[in-house]
Parts: C-alpha cells; structure tokens; sequence
C-alpha cells in the first residue's frame, strides 16, 4: 500500500464508511475511490470492509488491524 492508498482508507474509516463524504473530503470522484478500494483489495487479496447490499458498513478484522497499525 502507498501513502495515497493509505490516506484514502483513513479517509473512509474517519468519514464513517461514507464514500461520497470521503471522496468529497479527498477532492476525487465516489466511482474512482470506489474503484480504488476494489482494486487495492484484490491486488493484496485481503477485504479491508464490510460491505452490505453493496455499501461499506464496517471494518474486516484485517482491516481493524490495519487501521490501527
């Protein structure tokens, strides 16, 4: 993961899973940061979020522990 793939997972964790408030905080588009989290996830086979219906509800235990390292 590099710096700008870090910044956004903080981002999204700190704006509660909501990608439209995160994607507006970091000045990108929902559908690219959306892109970036599914690509980022499938580059390290590791799902960093929970996801309901299609939305982001929550943190993995990987990502938990991701998040706090």
């Amino acid at each position: 993961m590099d710096i700008r793939q870090l910044r956004f997972f903080t981002t999204i964790v700190d704006h509660a899973y909501n990608l439209t408030r995160a994607s507006k905080h970091l000045q990108i588009s929902q559908p690219a940061l959306s892109q970036l989290v599914r690509e980022f996830e499938e580059l390290e086979q590791v799902e960093l979020f929970q996801r309901h219906h299609g939305r982001l509800t929550g943190l993995t235990d990987a990502g938990q522990q991701f998040y706090q390292n």
